[in-house]
């Protein structure tokens, strides 16, 4: 966790870039280990490369209860084994 820059104190724009950098990081995360969020990407014709900024996210749809419900486990974005506690 020492990667994490001390954010609270910079400035708007250095804040800005840090969320925009994040933000594409977990797209990556998830389109590498989510078989949800493959299937999402794919069926909505996101190109998660098109997404570069906070202000993209409108792109992405909302996922609901529902889709937690019936597809619990493609959210799940570690192999199994390596779960210590599921809630």
């Amino acid at each position: 966790m020492n990667n994490i820059p001390n954010i609270a104190f910079k400035s708007k724009a250095e804040i800005k870039r840090f969320q925009d950098m994040k933000l594409r990081e977990e797209l990556q995360y998830l389109q590498d280990n989510s078989k949800f969020y493959q299937q999402m990407f794919i069926s909505n014709n996101i190109d998660i490369n098109t997404i570069k900024s906070i202000d993209d996210i409108v792109k992405i749809p909302v996922t609901t209860k529902r889709d937690i419900q019936l597809y619990n486990d493609d959210f799940v974005c570690v192999r199994k084994n390596k779960i210590v506690d599921y809630v």
